[in-house]
């Protein structure tokens, strides 16, 4: 099996845990098939799955969005994770809630909710420790926030226009050994 660099690069982007917007002990719940024949016929092909449950579209006057759960680290690690995504139409800025819940109290897991930026966009973290402001252009920017948490700025990579360009990601990580944790965040325009 012949490989190109940008084949290994994609291939390895897949099969890496930093693609995934939570990770587990560093491992992320899809998995993509390996086998060259079966993605000249199919395609990209997921080698396990995960059901996505509880999908509840949001539309009221002052916000619209969506929630879901899955089920992917619920075998391996006794835990599912629920996303809440809105736009506050009133305020005009993003709010979403991860929620990570534990079947077990007393087992410790590392967790990492990572956030990917457009390489066009720098970042960095601010003093606060909890917040990143995101660079659009000279006069634009946007701050991304999460409450009693802290973050940091980790180096990625992008995949696009045939290259591999040089990225960074805005992660929340930590350990957790209770049942259930929440993280609250948001993007609002930096005036």
């Amino acid at each position: 099996m012949v490989f190109t660099f940008q084949k290994k690069a994609e291939l390895l982007s897949r099969l890496t845990a930093c693609q995934s917007t939570l990770t587990i002990n560093e491992t992320s719940i899809t998995k993509f098939e390996k086998n060259e024949m079966i993605n000249k016929v199919f395609g990209n092909s997921i080698q396990n799955s995960f059901k996505s449950s509880g999908v509840a579209p949001k539309n009221e006057d002052y916000c619209i969005g969506c929630s879901a759960s899955n089920d992917g680290y619920e075998k391996k690690f006794g835990c599912t994770h629920k996303r809440e995504i809105y736009v506050d139409k009133k305020n005009n800025f993003l709010k979403g809630k991860d929620q990570i819940f534990k079947a077990k109290d007393g087992y410790p897991i590392r967790y990492a909710f990572r956030f990917h930026i457009n390489p066009k966009l720098s970042v960095i973290k601010t003093m606060s420790g909890n917040s990143a402001l995101i660079q659009i252009s000279k006069n634009k920017s946007l701050l991304f926030t999460v409450y009693e948490e802290n973050l940091d700025i980790e180096k990625s990579i992008f995949l696009g226009e045939k290259k591999i360009i040089d990225s960074n990601c805005i992660t929340i990580s930590g350990n957790l050994v209770n049942k259930n944790k929440i993280f609250n965040w948001e993007i609002k325009k930096k005036i």
